[in-house]
């Protein structure tokens, strides 16, 4: 609106690498993502994982997120959602 002069139409938005990293096995698996930030800043609340539609606990070191599951992420759905620190959305599933 008028009032906002924080956000324009043509702001850079959050972004999403076109893969996870999926580590571990047996039980204890490990999903990795390291989105990239657009006009405004990624913190550690920005990205949120679930695991078939399980929200799953997410950790940030540096730009790289991390959240462990139970459910094998290769034969699982799993969606990936960012919002920066201006509330701008993007979200894909794996």
């Amino acid at each position: 609106n008028e009032d906002d002069d924080a956000h324009a139409c043509g702001d850079a938005t959050p972004s999403l690498p076109g893969s996870i990293n999926i580590s571990g096995g047996g039980g204890n698996w490990t999903i990795s993502i390291s989105p990239s930030a657009g006009k405004f800043a990624l913190d550690g609340n920005s990205v949120a994982i679930y695991v078939d539609g399980t929200a799953v606990p997410v950790s940030k070191v540096g730009n790289n997120y991390t959240a462990s599951s139970d459910k094998n992420p290769n034969s699982s759905d799993v969606r990936v959602v960012v919002t920066d620190t201006g509330y701008y959305t993007v979200e894909r599933t794996y």
